[in-house]
């Protein structure tokens, strides 16, 4: 099947983490949502490690996936 045909998870996420239901204590303002028994979709934002820390980064590379994820999800949203 051609790439683009595929589910919008399919193509975007790690085969080892595929989207699921979780709950992690971190300073996401999605906590409050997800607190009010709200959906919520978080971790959109850069790939890389140590945030907030001495020896934080982001992976260059990932950015262009991360923002075409980002951008194909808006546009689900946008047209359902």
């Amino acid at each position: 099947m051609a790439t683009w045909r595929r589910p919008l998870a399919a193509r975007h996420a790690p085969a080892a983490c595929p989207p699921c239901a979780a709950s992690v204590g971190r300073g996401s303002d999605g906590n409050f949502t997800a607190a009010a028994d709200c959906p919520t979709l978080d971790g959109l934002g850069a790939v890389g490690g140590n945030a907030h820390a001495e020896g934080e980064h982001v992976i260059i590379a990932a950015m262009p996936e991360r923002a075409a994820l980002l951008a194909e999800l808006l546009d689900h949203l946008r047209t359902g």
